[in-house]
């Protein structure tokens, strides 16, 4: 099968060797007019460059004579196999591009281990293959951008589309430096912040038999009344889907339906509710967790909305807040968990300055979720605090003064719900387990222990924290220490109940910016500033041993520092559990050094050698954090 292979004239050495192995198929390059000749003789046709990215990329597509193609960044290099199966993959009615993986995948699993292709609403900026004349038809009649987000733009519009994508994990993208540094000329949440908000209509599809519920009929102005599959869905609709015996709960406002139908993400095409069983007023059995929500699009995306939504990319779905109570006339004679039915209350909240770069990942995730998300800005520059309140979030202007602890307390003096979920702009967590969490009926707890992540750059490994991440009747609550701030010490104080072992986690991934340097040396002067001011704080000594935890190699004298902090930060908390835990794995670091000496020197006879390798294993195996897969 012939596939043609499209680029242009950027980094000319590198782009000529990697012509020079793609020998075998087409190549088309647009470049100036001197230096046609010289692409010629590599066998490759020519096409003038435009005046910016998509004008070329429209020339180059426009003479493609082969049925597929692939679009390759200059200076990038995947193996040519890539190029065959990727025409192959194309066959499929419903795939609209592919693409190479950017990144070997981190974790447990080698790639050979991983699921082949991943369907997806995004492809690789870089490198993607698309059959010729969709791309053609999508290059010209949607209105797209000159930039280089061109390419997650015809994502998002083959998605509506419902051609989905693929990420071929088999094979990884090589992508110089050069082009990571200008990824975000290529970032589409830059693009999604600035463009006009679109509201979706809500529109209401209800299966039952019976009339529309008293809370459904409050809510939508427009009803359908059919079985979804025999529902033609409007173009320009978000569709919520209820069944015979349900309504939606209380906690179900206007305001929250209006954030769903405001995605900031337009590739959003469907979100999970919550639905609960209730008889007479009581929870029962576990929340069920269904697609109920979706985007109306083309009559492609329709069919496959009606026939299995399952078959929307998981890229493409979103958690919602929306809680449907489906009422039991009868208990079931099944033994079940059986619990009083309160309706969820919940704030997300953080603290930020400058998010640009990560805020509609965050809103996209936590709008649809909360019931309110409380964004308190700290000075940003970049129009961060005029994005969020755009799209629906609460924002609140605060002066900072080098003390988190004091912004973080401005968001739980102004929280209106009951809980509140404390989740930075660099994490991520399971919002069903957090729902699940809080319908759990805890009226004697006041807090939840949460573990953290912090996912380090050095080795694409872990280091965890134990936080109080979700509070209840937050405004009883403070949070103290000028930086890494916590609520542990206003817990202790006022003997507030804590879950501590709830199996929830959240994934914090600051640590992978490219900031992190002048970050951290920042946080290093506020620890030090608090340890002046509360010498018998055991925390700062703590969070400076993990900042140096994170350094690309770990020196002699730099191990003897860090165990001099966590052994200082002991001392001030014996029960300091994840200060012993780090302890122990620096004194295994010093160890592992002192038995790579003995392997080195002794022969493999040697009755000590065994022995040693064996403890080697078992040490390494300690000292090695493992990235739970992303």
């Amino acid at each position: 099968m012939k596939t043609t292979i499209i680029t242009f004239d950027e980094q000319k050495g590198a782009l000529i060797q990697h012509l020079l192995q793609w020998k075998d198929f087409p190549k088309i390059v647009a470049c100036d007019e001197s230096d046609r000749t010289l692409y010629r003789e590599l066998g490759c046709e020519t096409v003038p460059r435009g005046m910016n990215f998509l004008e070329t990329l429209k020339r180059l597509v426009s003479v493609v004579s082969t049925e597929t193609f692939t679009f390759i960044y200059p200076g990038c290099f995947v193996n040519p196999n890539y190029f065959l199966e990727a025409a192959n993959i194309l066959r499929a009615p419903n795939v609209g591009l592919l693409a190479p993986s950017l990144d070997v995948a981190a974790g447990p699993q080698a790639v050979s281990q991983h699921v082949q292709f991943r369907q997806s609403v995004r492809v690789a900026p870089w490198c993607f293959s698309g059959r010729t004349s969709q791309i053609k038809s999508s290059l010209n009649t949607k209105r797209l951008l000159p930039g280089f987000d061109v390419v997650p733009h015809i994502c998002t519009t083959f998605a509506l589309e419902g051609l989905f994508q693929v990420v071929c994990s088999k094979y990884i993208l090589q992508v110089p430096v050069s082009l990571k540094d200008r990824a975000k000329e290529a970032d589409l949440g830059h693009y999604l912040l600035t463009q006009p908000v679109k509201p979706l209509n809500p529109v209401l599809v209800y299966t039952g038999h019976s009339g529309v519920p008293p809370r459904a009929s409050t809510l939508f102005s427009e009803v359908i009344k059919a079985p979804l599959e025999s529902v033609e869905l409007p173009r320009d609709a978000l569709v919520f889907v209820l069944n015979e015996g349900e309504d939606f709960d209380p906690s179900v406002t206007k305001e929250k339906i209006k954030r769903l139908c405001t995605p900031v993400d337009p590739a959003t095409l469907a979100y999970y509710a919550c639905v609960v069983n209730v008889w007479n007023g009581y929870k029962v059995g576990n929340l069920d967790w269904s697609l109920r929500v979706f985007r109306g699009g083309t009559s492609r995306l329709n069919s496959t909305i009606q026939s299995n939504p399952k078959l929307i990319p998981e890229d493409a779905k979103r958690t919602s807040g929306i809680v449907i109570r489906r009422k039991l006339k009868d208990l079931p004679r099944a033994t079940l968990t059986v619990q009083p039915f309160t309706p969820p209350s919940l704030t997300i909240a953080t603290i930020m300055k400058n998010e640009k770069d990560r805020l509609a990942a965050y809103l996209s995730l936590t709008l649809p979720y909360a019931d309110e998300v409380l964004l308190v800005d700290t000075g940003s520059r970049d129009k961060s605090d005029k994005y969020a309140r755009k799209f629906g979030a609460r924002v609140i202007n605060f002066k900072f003064r080098d003390h988190f602890a004091e912004a973080r307390n401005m968001y739980l003096r102004k929280c209106k719900t009951k809980w509140l979920l404390h989740l930075d702009v660099d994490e991520v967590t399971d919002f069903k387990k957090v729902m699940n969490l809080i319908l759990s009926n805890l009226p004697s707890v006041d807090g939840v222990q949460l573990q953290v992540l912090n996912v380090m750059k050095r080795t694409r490994s872990y280091v965890h924290q134990d936080a109080v991440r979700i509070i209840k009747n937050p405004n009883s609550w403070y949070y103290t220490g000028r930086v890494h701030e916590t609520v542990e010490e206003c817990a202790a104080k006022h003997s507030k109940s804590l879950i501590r072992a709830s199996g929830l986690v959240i994934y914090h991934f600051g640590y992978l910016s490219s900031n992190v340097p002048s970050k951290l040396e920042y946080y290093r002067k506020l620890n030090e500033l608090q340890m002046q001011e509360n010498p018998y704080d055991c925390r700062p000594y703590f969070n400076l041993a993990l900042h140096e935890l994170n350094r690309q190699e770990l020196t002699d004298e730099q191990i003897d520092k860090i165990i001099r902090m966590l052994k200082r930060s002991i001392e001030l908390h014996s029960t300091f559990v994840l200060a012993k835990y780090e302890l122990s794995r620096c004194y295994c670091l010093k160890a592992l050094q002192l038995i790579e000496d003995i392997m080195q020197l002794a022969p493999r006879d040697h009755p000590l050698y065994k022995e040693v390798s064996e403890v080697y294993t078992l040490l390494k195996n300690y000292t090695r954090r493992i990235i739970v897969e992303e």
